[in-house]
């Protein structure tokens, strides 16, 4: 799991975005009892990402260091969907031919790690036409947990789907 942690950052430094045009990806995900949920706008063409997770009720919102100066961008009103929201890093690597997707969140002095989303490879269901791509798969999610700051979410298990069009 490790190794592919690694590898997925790593690609990242070195990867282009396959997409064309302008646009990001939204992603969902919910764990088996429905307790730990994920709703994430995340780069898909562009830097702009934000992300809620929330468990039993309690929310964890961040937004990319892109959106500091700007809440609404493109009539995009981050606080409708990330209230309370931090400024984090939010960083994806998608290669959806490699069936991967991981999903990693920084706090905002690079600290630490708040959020971490790794999909599971054998797990992945991707359909492309054109622009669109949409996909279904498991992930495991690692995070700071939005109950007790001082706790942490680990192997958590998820069902997600992953939709981004033009």
């Amino acid at each position: 799991m490790f190794t592919k942690m690694i590898t997925a950052i790593a690609s990242l430094a070195i990867s282009s975005f396959a997409h064309a045009g302008a646009a990001n990806a939204e992603i969902t995900c919910v764990s088996d009892s429905g307790k730990t949920k994920i709703e994430a706008y995340i780069p898909g063409d562009m830097l702009e990402a934000g992300i809620a997770l929330t468990v039993e009720g309690q929310t964890l919102s961040r937004i990319n260091r892109a959106f500091e100066d700007d809440s609404k961008l493109n009539n995009y009103d981050l606080s409708k969907s990330y209230p309370n929201y931090e400024i984090a890093t939010i960083a994806t690597v998608t290669d959806f031919s490699n069936k991967v997707l991981t999903l990693h969140v920084l706090d905002k002095k690079y600290d630490y790690t708040e959020i971490l989303l790794i999909g599971i490879p054998e797990t992945f269901k991707v359909t492309s036409k054109g622009y669109d791509t949409s996909a279904t798969f498991r992930a495991k999610l690692t995070s700071k947990d939005p109950r007790d700051s001082k706790k942490y979410l680990r192997d958590v298990s998820l069902s997600c789907k992953y939709h981004y069009s033009l």
